[in-house]
């Protein structure tokens, strides 16, 4: 494979592997709309990046809007952490999943989940608006406030239904879609937007596996160690002659073998401590140790004999 290093991606390297993991994730759509780019608009997801990384947002006052599950979680996260929810706007019918009954009914831990989060808005006093849309975000050098509207049955914009929120930080994202360009590079086969896997995650490029979101839009399920613990590790790994190669950039250090002989080996620098618990020993270490001719009690029992 071929990769760019460094910040400005301007270093070519060529990596030689046994065997690729693709773990490309998503990405969030976002429909465009006059002032979008002002200082304070974000992606939904970015909200949520930023309270898990620092748990502080930009703003005091802010507005959640677009349509998905992802919205849930950030305008509830954003409220827990201070910041005054002005709204969540979901352009969404809500009779549109009650259409949907028998699918929610399959996955009682969405609904019990989702009801959670339902509790939390109404705890903070959260506007929820659905079947609407944001249309507009005003201000100078920065966010100062979006006008958001009603939407029609076929999805356009009903006149007459504008009102102006004020917020100095808008959280906008409208779905996700899977990352595949890199699948499709390797000549991966796509179900649609996914990356075609089965059930071990692989695809049908020899060699080649992915996981999580790639393979389908699921949230913090396709993140857990249970799901990514399907992926099947290739069984020549272990046995692979020459290691991963990457040409174009130093060799990495050797790796530390603390039973090799190897004169091309690095010595082992790690011991444990006084009184650690010690990695257990292989079997021919074992027998040798037990062997008459290394064991001071085997030798004096030869000698008896």
């Amino acid at each position: 494979m071929h990769a760019l290093l460094g910040p400005g991606q301007e270093s070519p390297v060529e990596v030689r592997a046994d065997a690729v993991l693709l773990a490309t994730g998503g990405y969030e759509k976002v429909l465009p709309f006059p002032g979008w780019t002002l200082p304070g608009v974000l992606t939904a997801g970015g909200a949520q990046a930023m309270l898990k990384g620092s748990l502080a947002v930009s703003g005091r006052t802010a507005v959640v809007a677009g349509t998905g599950p992802l919205l849930l979680p950030v305008a509830t996260g954003l409220a827990a952490a201070g910041v005054e929810v002005a709204a969540l706007v979901e352009s969404t019918d809500p009779r549109a999943f009650v259409r949907r009954t028998r699918a929610l009914a399959a996955q009682p831990g969405k609904i019990a989940e989702g009801a959670r989060y339902a509790a939390q808005l109404l705890r903070h006093r959260v506007t929820l608006l659905t079947r609407h849309t944001v249309v507009e975000a005003h201000g100078e050098e920065r966010l100062e406030a979006v006008t958001v509207a009603a939407l029609d049955t076929d999805g356009r914009v009903r006149p007459g239904t504008a009102r102006r929120i004020a917020c100095d930080t808008l959280a906008v994202g409208h779905g996700m879609l899977p990352h595949t360009d890199l699948a499709e590079t390797l000549g991966c086969r796509l179900d649609g937007t996914c990356v075609h896997v089965d059930d071990e995650q692989r695809t049908d490029v020899p060699g080649v596996w992915a996981a999580g979101e790639t393979t389908g839009i699921g949230g913090a399920a396709l993140s857990s160690p249970r799901a990514t613990s399907r992926v099947a590790p290739p069984r020549h790994a272990s046995t692979a002659r020459n290691p991963t190669r990457v040409r174009g950039r130093p060799p990495p250090s050797p790796v530390r073998d603390c039973g090799s002989s190897s004169p091309h080996s690095t010595p082992c620098t790690h011991r444990p401590p006084i009184g650690s618990i010690s990695s257990p020993t292989t079997p021919s270490s074992a027998a040798a140790r037990r062997s008459p001719g290394s064991d001071p009690r085997g030798r004096r029992r030869a000698r008896r004999r």
